[in-house]
């Protein structure tokens, strides 16, 4: 199996990264592919310069390449990418810019979301977004993290920069609060999971 092979499958991860640790280009172009843009619409959550996301963006992949040979491995080159860029953003704004996100950014649907009830669409989007748009900042992130992004709580709580029980705090009210909003319906728009974590079932059967 070549590199081009190898890099195409999501379950080979862990050698895409090692084949870019060891220098290969067609590698790292992979990975810059793969995750460029999922990291811009990350970044512009921090703040609306898009122009500053994308020099963060292109900085961290330019201190990627130069220092692959010093990288450690990882099962997870998403998870590591979305950490180094809020740390980058962070340090370029000042630590501040991490605990205000903007309100008129921090929703943004996948593009596989897809509602039960068709008929009313643009009305269920519309009232999913703005329930989000309520939550307390850092509630909103984790749901982000987790949810939209399909990142485990310990990785979202490191990217995060809190422990593992807060991020389940957060993402237990966070749901919470939508529940009061949403129907059961609108919530699995979310996915199932969402109603099960933190015994959050109990809340609407």
């Amino acid at each position: 199996m070549n590199t081009q092979q190898v890099s195409l499958l999501p379950s080979y991860e862990p050698q895409l990264w090692d084949q870019f640790r060891r220098g290969d280009q067609q590698a790292y172009l992979t990975i810059y592919n793969r995750y460029a843009d999922v990291l811009f619409r990350y970044g512009i959550k921090f703040t609306p310069d898009r122009e500053q996301v994308l020099d963060c963006i292109h900085d961290l992949f330019v201190d990627l390449w130069e220092r692959r040979n010093h990288l450690s491995s990882t099962s997870s080159i998403k998870y590591y990418l979305f950490r180094a860029l809020r740390r980058r953003i962070a340090k370029s704004d000042g630590d501040e810019l991490l605990s205000s996100l903007t309100d008129d950014v921090l929703y943004e649907e996948p593009q596989n979301f897809r509602w039960v009830v068709e008929e009313s669409k643009v009305e269920k989007q519309r009232q999913i977004r703005e329930a989000i748009q309520s939550l307390p900042k850092r509630q909103r992130e984790v749901i982000y993290l987790r949810f939209f992004n399909n990142f485990t709580f310990e990785e979202a709580a490191s990217i995060m920069g809190i422990d593992v029980r807060s991020a389940y705090n957060l993402t237990y009210k966070g749901l919470a609060s939508l529940r009061k909003k949403l129907s059961y319906r609108d919530l699995l728009a979310l996915g199932s999971f969402s109603l099960l974590c933190l015994g959050l079932y109990s809340l609407v059967m």
